[in-house]
């Protein structure tokens, strides 16, 4: 597991992805051998759900968070860069593009999001960058 200062920091999308992180693949392995493809996909769906809702009703604080994220500069160029670009190969989404700082990736990743929480094709992130 890592911390959020260290997501905050880092450029490589792979990081943001439990899924991928060596400790958990015996649970994922379980969920892939007992789940139904639809089942996660369900689930998948549900939970960012629920982490939208959280998102609308924190939207203050969130807000708050993003502005000073946004000024402090807590990653290098470098990494901002490469992590909104393979955000953007994943969603296509061109507000994606061109960002400048740790907070900006995370307030368009949030805007993308609540705008696209039931979006079949967010279903289509099991690729490994």
């Amino acid at each position: 597991a890592i911390d959020f200062d260290q997501q905050s920091y880092e450029g490589e999308f792979s990081l943001y992805r439990p899924q991928l992180f060596k400790d958990n693949e015996p649970i994922i392995d379980l969920v892939k051998n007992k789940l139904l493809v639809e089942s996660i996909n369900q689930y998948k769906i549900e939970e960012r759900a629920i982490v939208v809702k959280r998102l609308l009703g924190s939207k203050n604080k969130i807000e708050s968070l993003i502005e000073s994220m946004k000024f402090d500069k807590i990653s290098s160029d470098e990494k901002v860069n490469k992590l909104s670009q393979q955000i953007y190969f994943l969603t296509k989404d061109n507000s994606f593009k061109n960002l400048k700082s740790m907070g900006e990736v995370l307030e368009k990743s949030f805007n993308y999001l609540i705008s696209n929480y039931e979006n079949h094709e967010m279903l289509r992130i099991n690729k490994v960058f």
